[in-house]
């Protein structure tokens, strides 16, 4: 499944932001399989999975929200150093 979004990432990419050159597409690619991972490992989780996008095209979509803090990590915090 992961090839199959990559491809379709990838296709919309080409055809959208025709400003990347080739090198930027290859190495933004390499972080698109990371990033579900990423996501999980800050807490949040996938709640549903679409097969194609808020317009009806064939992107599908994953909706995630944040349901629990990361491990060791204690949020954002503002300091006011004034």
């Amino acid at each position: 499944m992961i090839d199959q979004l990559l491809e379709v990432w990838e296709g919309s990419v080409r055809a959208t932001h025709l400003f990347l050159s080739e090198d930027e597409i290859k190495r933004i690619r390499e972080y698109v399989p990371q990033a579900k991972g990423f996501y999980e490992h800050m807490g949040f989780q996938v709640y549903k999975r679409t097969d194609l996008d808020e317009q009806g095209s064939p992107y599908p979509l994953l909706y995630m929200r944040l349901t629990h803090k990361p491990v060791g990590r204690q949020g954002n915090r503002t300091l006011n150093q004034s």
